[in-house]
């Protein structure tokens, strides 16, 4: 169990302290892993930014992930694709708005160019279905970085596997057998608003 976001992403720290001196950029999915994110490049003395990821979630059950949209409009389903189509055409225009108005909100954030021959760590607050995860990835690949690291608290061994397709090293603190939900896995698992992670960018709310 992590108390915290903040704990989870000092413990991540530690396990990937083989990259000190590599200065990597540390990306963290919005919001849930931009915590995580800045303790990781805290302590490996990198350089922290944020990767714009939304959530399709599943009719009736919005947490669970059936895929992910990147700020460009790139979907990465799950294994379980929604047969609904008028319901993946309204979700689908509803998080290109969302993802428009992050842009406008966090247009602060680190450019994603400096990924170019860089290490890069992607960070998320834990995985569930791995699709959030693996749109980020992707996205982050079209930068070409010299290295590609994935890095959570917690994820179930299958999501990892589909992981290690999009990364060239998969990290993940605790993977349990009974996975049931990553809020489970922290004593404090609040939402992160954006006033929150302004804060961890030096920045006032947006």
């Amino acid at each position: 169990m992590f108390r915290d976001r903040l704990d989870a992403g000092q413990q991540l720290a530690w396990r990937l302290r083989h990259l000190q001196g590599t200065k990597p950029v540390v990306l963290g999915i919005l919001r849930g892993g931009v915590p995580v994110a800045f303790e990781v490049a805290r302590h490996l003395d990198g350089t922290l930014g944020m990767i714009w990821v939304k959530k399709i979630g599943a009719p009736g059950n919005p947490e669970y992930a059936l895929g992910a949209m990147t700020d460009q409009k790139e979907i990465v389903w799950s294994d379980l694709t929604p047969t609904d189509e008028d319901y993946v055409r309204q979700v689908v225009r509803r998080r290109e708005r969302e993802l428009e108005d992050w842009r406008s909100r966090f247009g602060f954030a680190t450019p994603l160019d400096v990924c170019l021959d860089r290490v890069v760590v992607v960070v998320d607050d834990g995985i569930a279905t791995g699709s959030s995860m693996k749109a980020a990835l992707r996205r982050v690949r079209a930068f070409r970085p010299s290295r590609l690291v994935a890095a959570v608290p917690v994820a179930p061994v299958e999501a990892l596997e589909s992981v290690k397709e999009e990364a060239d090293e998969v990290v993940a603190l605790l993977t349990p057998s009974n996975f049931y939900a990553v809020g489970g896995y922290y004593h404090d698992f609040r939402p992160v608003n954006d006033e929150d992670v302004a804060a961890y960018f030096g920045h006032s709310a947006p």
